[in-house]
């Protein structure tokens, strides 16, 4: 089977969720036998400015897609342009969810822009999934369904004896440091509530240095290849994600794929995901990030 998948980045230059998502995707379907072809742009990310002007110029973009027998846009379909019966949107969240969910919404041009995007692809696109019933149950399209991320199985697995034994708890922060949304300064805040023989670990960002904050060190590691994750998972006693907003975030799940505990804010798919057994849901408030910590790393 021909199957098209569109994106607004290129997803061997940039290492964000959705991405990740993409590259799992692929490697499952060519498993599967199929002829995967990625249309997108070319180069990595360089700032928000330019993830906005390619998300536009890409949404609007007419490609032809009659020589394959499944197309999966995960730029919003707009089947106005590109003309396809087989089209499947994929929503990884939603910037219309958001504006209803997080106040820091309005500050984002980009939220704006996908907001818009959505409202053409609620218009005609023929058939939408979401990455989590959170989202799939804000459409309310009677041919949307959920789907969930493929997860590299042989990749994402317990790794034993990695964990450090030199009397320290590590914590796990994946992202940038800088996108606020993802919450970097309610985790310094949490890791100040916290014992002097915790440590943090920052995968994302630029810098490979190590820092101390208050009383804590901070070990900033860069960004990491997606296929070297499980390692940082699997030495660390929890993963924290204090977000604002998301959709399903793919490194909850590959977290859990790993064994580690997971402290994530209760937004978007996440409590579909993260039980009891594997973690603590939190309020966006560093005490409560603070004591999920203390209970999961007990």
């Amino acid at each position: 089977m021909k199957v098209a998948i569109l994106s607004a980045t290129d997803i061997y230059a940039n290492n964000g969720g959705v991405e990740s998502y993409l590259k799992n995707y692929i490697a499952f379907r060519r498993k599967q036998g199929d002829d995967v072809t990625v249309i997108s742009t070319e180069g990595k990310v360089k700032s928000k400015l330019d993830l906005f002007l390619k998300t536009f110029t890409f949404a609007f973009k007419k490609h032809d897609l009659r020589e394959y027998d499944e197309v999966y846009t995960n730029t919003h379909s707009f089947q106005l342009f590109i003309k396809s019966s087989k089209t499947v949107s994929i929503w990884h969240g939603s910037g219309l969810q958001r504006f209803l969910e997080d106040w820091r919404a309005f500050f984002s041009p980009y939220t704006y822009l996908d907001a818009f995007l959505e409202v053409l692809d609620l218009m005609f696109s023929p058939t939408i999934y979401a990455v989590s019933r959170h989202t799939s149950n804000f459409i309310h399209k009677d041919d949307n369904e959920t789907v969930m991320y493929p997860i590299a199985a042989d990749c994402f697995v317990q790794l034993r004896n990695e964990k450090i034994q030199d009397g320290y708890k590590r914590i796990l922060f994946v992202g940038d440091p800088k996108n606020k949304r993802k919450g970097f300064a309610v985790m310094l805040k949490a890791l100040e509530l916290l014992p002097e023989n915790f440590k943090l670990i920052v995968c994302g960002g630029n810098n490979v240095e190590i820092a101390a904050h208050k009383n804590h060190q901070i070990e900033y590691m860069g960004t990491i290849e997606n296929n070297k994750m499980p390692k940082f998972y699997s030495m660390c006693d929890c993963y924290c994600l204090p977000t604002t907003y998301e959709g399903t975030p793919l490194t909850v799940i590959e977290a859990i794929a790993c064994k580690c505990h997971v402290v994530a804010t209760k937004v978007g798919g996440i409590p579909e995901i993260v039980k009891e057994k594997d973690g603590y849901i939190a309020r966006y408030d560093a005490k409560d990030i603070a004591n999920g910590i203390m209970t999961v790393t007990k």
